[in-house]
């Protein structure tokens, strides 16, 4: 971030209460994210810029990342996980029992 100073004094400020005086206002001049996904294909290495186009650049991850969900894949059971899945009652990560629409039937 780059700073840019302000015009506020402490000239109408009471030395017996709290106050906050800006000095400076930060203006982001670059970023960096990282695209993490559950396989290495949804994965994307880590992106710097300078500049200040960062939510652009997330609307372009944001429309990759849904266009990922348009053909989902199904997921793949070995047998007895397939059954444990089927015959579950409730969430395996935070135990709270399933409602009649959380399951396909």
């Amino acid at each position: 971030m780059s700073g840019q100073p302000t015009n506020q004094t402490t000239d109408d400020k009471n030395p017996a209460e709290s106050y906050t005086v800006k000095i400076n206002k930060h203006v982001p001049c670059g970023f960096c994210y990282y695209k993490i996904g559950q396989t290495p294909e949804h994965c994307k290495e880590p992106v710097v810029y300078r500049g200040e186009v960062l939510i652009e650049m997330l609307q372009e991850e944001e429309t990759e990342i849904m266009g990922m969900y348009d053909n989902p894949v199904p997921m793949r059971f070995q047998q007895h996980s397939k059954t444990e899945f089927s015959h579950a009652n409730k969430c395996h990560i935070c135990e709270k029992v399933f409602e009649p629409d959380d399951k396909p039937s």
